[in-house]
C-alpha cells in the first residue's frame, strides 16, 4: 500500500525512491489526471504522459530514466498542478 510519507498535496505517489515503476493515487476525492510531466534536476523535460480516462490509481513505467533526482508534475483536467520529487535508483 502506498506510504503516507510520500504523500504531497492532493497525490500520493509510491514508491519513492523507486526503480522501475512508480503509481500515482489520489488522496482524496478522486480527480482527473490529465498528464503527468517529469523534468530531470536541469529542467529538461524527460517524460510526459497523458490520459483520457479517471482511474484509481495511475502506473508510469520510468524505468528508462537514469538514476537521479527527478521533478513529477502532475495536471488535472481542471488544470491544477501538483509538483512532487522523486528519487530514482539504478
Amino acid at each position: 500500500p502506498p506510504v503516507r510519507s510520500a504523500a504531497s498535496g492532493r497525490w500520493l505517489l509510491w514508491p519513492n525512491p523507486a526503480r522501475d515503476q512508480v503509481s500515482l493515487a489520489h488522496t482524496t476525492d478522486m480527480e482527473d489526471m490529465h498528464s503527468v510531466v517529469i523534468y530531470d534536476q536541469m529542467g529538461r523535460q524527460v517524460f510526459e504522459r497523458r490520459f483520457s480516462q479517471l482511474r484509481p490509481t495511475y502506473q508510469l513505467d520510468i524505468s528508462a530514466l537514469s538514476a537521479g533526482l527527478y521533478y513529477v508534475r502532475m495536471t488535472t483536467s481542471e488544470g491544477k498542478t501538483q509538483t512532487v520529487k522523486l528519487v530514482k535508483m539504478e
